[in-house]
């Protein structure tokens, strides 16, 4: 009987003890963090508690599989964590709310993912998390909460704040003014700034909107949403180049399928690119968010032509085709013994999967497809004088398409060759208009 009441009492705290933490209010800044146990992968074992990393800076990374910005953090987090060796922890949060995405799934993620100098990332993972989602909600990932030695919120960031000056000065005791992150209510089927949704009322019946970067706010294009009373197109926290894509369709699809294709004839080119380490800085000076909202009946053909104009007095860049001699990867048959040719079966390939530790290869597609993925791969144009209708399949390509002796040796196997010649081809040239004549 003693037994019994024993048990009882355990399951009675037990219960009062999920209760109490169920009800907990979402921390910030200044609140301790409550004891937390996650299941985990890419750790020495299958589980841990949040007090297991006590005395190190804790940094939390809320992200999900298919957020591509959360990924491409990976390799500088990994590398900073290794610079403050047992001085700091990342500790990634996979939640419930990343459909499809179990313990088994991600440990095939992580395993396919290495740093430049081929090593696995030590970044431990709690997957399936429902708790640590609910003391610290969000609405757009990469989310990163900071514990201090002593488990008290310290900073709740994006991205741009996880460097390694400022880890360096909280480890060394010193003050650090971090942007707080602060993600908004809004809703992308409404207008911007329109009933308080992420602005202040105005009545119109026309508008056009240009505003730099908006914190807080993710990176949709602006469609109109069906049933509305007005027509619609814009975007928000755009870089320049991808904004004129969007009122230069043509521009547009050179840019997602021939982009090489596209050259830059401007004096200040970091006003127009950058790369992934820097785009957090970047981004602040340099992209921008765009709405035009006309009448319900006015054409996506008449609503690009206003964007054309709004663009222009501002930006003031000049798009045009021209053709060009330019060098060029030129693919064709090495010889007539082709054993490229499919014989059937799944139609897959992982040629664009950005992964370059991985062999590369295309089953049972066209011609035209793996050209114009090696056009998404490559900086110089590729063109097919192949002559080829039927479907290839192609194994072991290399990891690093870049690396054109490779690429080169694998398609010898299959009877193909790809040099670099000069062709004449149709480029889109952005220039600024105080270059012109």
């Amino acid at each position: 009987m003693k037994i019994k009441k024993f048990s009882l009492l355990l399951l009675f705290s037990f219960f009062i003890s999920q209760f109490s933490f169920s009800q907990s209010k979402a921390l910030t800044i200044g609140d301790k963090v409550p004891e937390l146990q996650f299941k985990m992968v890419n750790y020495n074992d299958k589980s841990a508690k949040l007090s297991d990393f006590k005395g190190k800076l804790l940094i939390l990374d809320f992200w999900f599989a298919q957020c591509t910005g959360c990924v491409l953090h990976f390799p500088k987090n990994d590398s900073l964590q290794r610079k403050f060796n047992g001085k700091i922890q990342f500790l990634l949060i996979n939640d419930l709310r990343d459909k499809g995405n179990d313990e088994d799934a991600l440990n095939i993620f992580f395993s396919k993912r290495k740093n430049k100098a081929g090593e696995k990332f030590q970044l431990p993972t709690a997957v399936e998390d429902t708790n640590a989602i609910k003391l610290f909600p969000h609405k757009i990932d990469p989310h990163y909460v900071w514990i201090n030695q002593e488990g008290k919120v310290i900073g709740i960031t994006g991205s741009e704040e996880v460097t390694e000056k400022n880890i360096a000065a909280l480890l060394n005791g010193k003050q650090v003014t971090q942007r707080m992150k602060n993600d908004i209510e809004f809703d992308y089927s409404k207008p911007l700034l329109v009933n308080d949704n992420g602005g202040v009322v105005h009545n119109f019946i026309y508008r056009s909107l240009l505003t730099g970067y908006l914190d807080g706010m993710s990176s949709p294009a602006l469609g109109t949403p069906k049933g509305s009373s007005f027509s619609r197109i814009g975007a928000v926290n755009f870089p320049i180049i991808s904004l004129y894509g969007l009122a230069y369709p043509e521009l547009n699809h050179y840019q997602y399928v021939y982009r090489n294709r596209v050259l830059m004839e401007v004096k200040d080119l970091s006003k127009y690119e950058t790369n992934d380490e820097n785009y957090d800085s970047w981004k602040y000076n340099n992209t921008y968010t765009y709405e035009l909202i006309a009448g319900v009946n006015t054409s996506m053909e008449k609503l690009q032509e206003m964007m054309r104009q709004d663009l222009d007095r501002y930006f003031g860049l000049v798009i045009r085709k021209e053709k060009r001699n330019v060098k060029c990867l030129v693919l064709r048959r090495d010889s007539e013994n082709i054993t490229a040719y499919s014989k059937g079966g799944k139609t897959e390939q992982n040629i664009g999967a950005g992964i370059i530790d991985t062999a590369k290869y295309a089953h049972n597609i066209s011609l035209y497809e793996f050209v114009e993925t090696l056009n998404l791969s490559l900086s110089l144009p590729v063109l097919d004088e192949t002559r080829i209708t039927e479907k290839i399949t192609l194994d072991n390509l290399p990891g690093d398409l870049q690396n054109i002796n490779a690429l080169r040796k694998a398609l010898n196997k299959y009877g193909l060759s790809i040099t670099e010649e000069e062709r004449s081809i149709d480029l889109i040239i952005i220039s600024e208009k105080q270059q012109q004549q």
